[in-house]
């Protein structure tokens, strides 16, 4: 018959294997422990300190390059170069601030800039290292990325991320100008049902667009074509 132990007697044996498995391991367990807060700290000042610090910083230099961006100065923001203080340019702001926000929209800035410049296979990097926030940022990637692989003549891809683009976002504004970018590159590569589809996305879908107060034309100039 097994020893009847009363609940105190057990919570003494587990007490017990426990000390007598610290004292086996101590030097592991105090190693781990300290290294836990070690761990701990140096994530809580990241977080608070450090990673705020190097936004701030980050975010200085992006609004030079923004500037020399707008002005269509698209080496000198790509690369810096000016006299300008902090204009270091956005591929350094990627590579010196890596972890930041300022660094991943300088991705998208990149890939723009590199993609005016005739840089395609830089640009395509830049853009996929970009992580979108939102669904108007993920249709724009798509977008511009359809852009370079279409520059590249590799129509088929390009075509994809053109279609990617329209269906990544339903915004009013965004989603028919991606539709008549798709629906013009079809067109141009001869797949003409597929940019009829894209045509009369707008007409159904977006009738208040801007881009809808014409679409007639292109939705007749497709179907005479197809007839041909």
């Amino acid at each position: 018959m097994a020893e009847h132990k009363e609940p105190m007697d057990n919570i003494k044996d587990s007490f017990a294997n426990f000390q007598n498995t610290y004292e086996k391991n101590k030097n592991i367990i105090n190693g781990v422990g300290i290294g836990l807060i070690v761990l701990i700290a140096a994530l809580t000042y990241g977080k608070l300190k450090w990673l705020p610090e190097r936004e701030e910083s980050a975010q200085k230099s992006m609004y030079i390059s923004q500037f020399y961006f707008e002005q269509d100065s698209f080496r000198i923001a790509l690369n810096g170069g000016s006299n300008m203080p902090g204009a270091m340019g956005f591929k350094k702001i990627i590579d010196n601030y890596s972890f930041t926000k300022a660094a991943n929209v300088a991705n998208l800035y990149a890939g723009i800039c590199e993609m005016h410049i005739g840089e395609f296979d830089k640009a395509i990097k830049h853009l996929e290292s970009f992580s979108p926030k939102d669904d108007i940022f993920t249709a724009q990637k798509n977008a511009l990325l359809g852009d370079c692989y279409t520059e590249k003549g590799q129509n088929d891809k390009g075509l994809s991320f053109y279609g990617k683009a329209v269906e990544s976002s339903t915004n009013t504004l965004i989603t028919p100008i991606n539709c008549i970018k798709a629906g013009m590159a079809c067109e141009k590569f001869g797949k003409k049902e597929e940019a009829l589809k894209y045509y009369t996305m707008i007409k159904n879908e977006y009738p208040n667009s801007d881009e809808a107060q014409q679409i007639d034309k292109y939705i007749t100039r497709v179907e005479v074509s197809i007839k041909k």
